[in-house]
């Protein structure tokens, strides 16, 4: 019983910690979503669909995760405002 109680705090604190962690980031219509930005993924990832974007501000710094799927394969791409990819 010990045990179960002891996940489920962990869980719990897991949770707590993710949703915070993520609070300045907004998903956003494509449409919102700087030409740059939308240009380097298509560049990229040629054959890729984009399904979702999400912007987020940090150390007053933006950038943007692009959701794409690729090949069978589904990607997320951070990238600055002007197209530079940061992480994939």
């Amino acid at each position: 019983m010990r045990f179960a109680a002891a996940g489920a705090c962990v869980l719990l604190g897991l949770t707590a910690f993710s949703a915070g962690a993520r609070a300045d980031e907004e998903k956003i219509p494509l449409k919102d979503v700087p030409k740059a930005v939308l240009d380097a993924v298509k560049a990229k990832f040629p054959k890729g669909e984009i399904k979702s974007a999400e912007k987020e501000d940090e150390d007053g710094k933006t950038t943007y995760e692009v959701a794409l799927k690729d090949d069978g394969h589904t990607l997320d791409v951070a990238l600055k405002a002007d197209g530079t990819i940061l992480e994939i």
